[in-house]
């Protein structure tokens, strides 16, 4: 199982290249190539994104660090008209994470849609372009507050609950489509937690994994034992289940209250809890 570091908060202080060589020099395996932003200038509002991207596939290489996930831009997708103008960025995204050499890319469902809903409006549009360059599409569990309670109670949506995720793999049915866990989002208030969703979806079902931790409230993306989560129990899960997907960190809002100078040993924890919770599956 290969330990993979996200780009979002590296590539915002230091820019792509330093981000990877942070990725490296702290010893994961490879990196997710996190494109949040869709105003990244790099890729999105650039003429020359190919040439970008090639550049930093040849870095990467050079590095011996492969892109071995990817993440699209994840703007609020409440209703089908908010869905339908990200066609393009979705595209581009795909695209991307194929120059790069990376094989799977998360791409969210529309929240409030139903799995027939993301199935029409998303995924039957992405996964022709994505068969064609090599690419598999993940879609992940999302939450959303409840009308009236922000910040005060969640409840889950799209992927959100083990039924509705198995319901949105097995509707599409697609050889270049997958779940992508997020296990914090699993565990935050209201939703079921990580445990049943593995068990539920199963090792045919889930080949990718967003990792971090949480208060079991907010969706606070931080390191694997700085929050509640039970780590345990979940790579029990994950071990029982077979999962053979890669370990993919999304805990970058660890590093924020960090400055600059820590961020080297910052990386390097990380790495070694990342190790730790592999070991834990693996053995």
């Amino acid at each position: 199982m290969k330990l993979v570091m996200l780009t979002s908060e590296l590539s915002r202080r230091f820019g792509d290249k330093k981000a990877l060589e942070l990725i490296k020099d702290a010893g994961f395996d490879g990196y997710d190539y996190s494109m949040f932003d869709n105003v990244n200038d790099s890729i999105f509002n650039n003429d020359n994104y190919v040439e970008y991207a090639k550049n930093l596939r040849e870095l990467s290489e050079q590095l011996n660090l492969p892109c071995l996930q990817a993440h699209a831009p994840s703007p609020l997708m409440r209703t089908i008209d908010q869905v339908l103008p990200l066609e393009p960025i979705f595209l581009r995204s795909i695209e991307v994470a194929s120059i790069l050499g990376c094989k799977i890319i998360v791409i969210h469902p529309g929240s409030f849609l139903t799995a027939k809903e993301n199935k029409i409006h998303i995924y039957d549009k992405l996964l022709p372009y994505a068969q064609k360059l090599g690419v598999t599409i993940a879609t992940e569990n999302m939450f959303k507050w409840k009308e009236g309670m922000e910040e005060i109670e969640t409840e889950p949506s799209a992927c959100g609950t083990a039924k509705d995720f198995v319901e949105h793999i097995d509707l599409i049915n697609h050889p270049n489509f997958t779940a992508c866990l997020d296990i914090g989002h699993a565990e935050m208030v209201n939703c079921e937690g990580a445990v049943k969703i593995i068990k539920e979806l199963g090792g045919d079902r889930l080949k990718a994994l967003h990792v971090h931790d949480n208060d079991l409230f907010h969706d606070d993306h931080t390191t694997p034992f700085v929050g509640k989560i039970n780590w345990v129990e979940v790579t029990r899960a994950l071990k029982e289940i077979g999962y053979k997907g890669h370990f993919t960190f999304e805990n970058s809002n660890f590093l924020k209250g960090f400055p600059n100078e820590l961020i080297p040993q910052c990386l390097k924890l990380m790495e070694q809890s990342g190790r730790y919770l592999i070991k834990l599956i693996e053995d």
